[in-house]
Parts: C-alpha cells; structure tokens; sequence
C-alpha cells in the first residue's frame, strides 16, 4: 500500500489539552534550558490518552 498524503492531527500539547476525568494531567517540568546546560529538555508527564489517537472499530464493540 503506498501512502499519497499524511494528516497530523494531533493537537499541541500544553496546559489547555483535555483530558479525561480522573486521569494525568499533562504537565511539562523544565530540566535544563539553553541558558543554565547548554541544551534544553524536559520532563513530561501524560496520559495514555493525551493528545489525539485513533481506535480500530472492533474497540468499541469489545
């Protein structure tokens, strides 16, 4: 199968992503920025639901 175009749905995450009831919510901690290491990088924190994703149909009857 040859893939003709390719759609990113997914959403930026950040503090205004929804999340589902009860589950993580999203949060970016800052571990080293450009300034103080040089480089920079963070720890995130998500659900397994965060963001967008796409479910095969026999999911939902299961």
């Amino acid at each position: 199968m040859r893939v003709k175009r390719i759609f990113d749905l997914s959403p930026t995450l950040g503090d205004e992503i929804p999340y589902y009831p009860g589950d993580v919510i999203f949060r970016a901690e800052p571990l080293c920025t450009l300034e103080s290491s040089g480089c920079n990088m963070h720890r995130l924190l998500l659900g397994t639901h965060s963001g967008s994703h796409l479910d095969a149909p026999l999911h939902f009857l299961a």
